[in-house]
């Protein structure tokens, strides 16, 4: 059982996404509410969300898309 930073729940470790960094092994916040703020940011910051996606669609060569 770990405690989410975020929403103060105590939750099991599964609801966790793993990062080697944490001393546990395991994110101090849950899944839940990573989405939830990764939501909340693409919402907010849609159009340069946009605009980094067809500039990062743009950098394959050729050679990669020919595959």
């Amino acid at each position: 059982m770990k405690k989410c930073k975020d929403c103060g729940i105590e939750k099991d470790i599964s609801e966790y996404h793993v990062h080697k960094q944490m001393k546990d092994g395991h994110l101090n916040k849950c899944k839940v509410c990573v989405r939830k703020r990764v939501s909340d940011h693409r919402a907010k910051n849609i159009d340069r969300i946009r605009a980094y996606d067809r500039k990062r669609g743009n950098r394959q060569d050729k050679e990669y898309l020919s595959n």
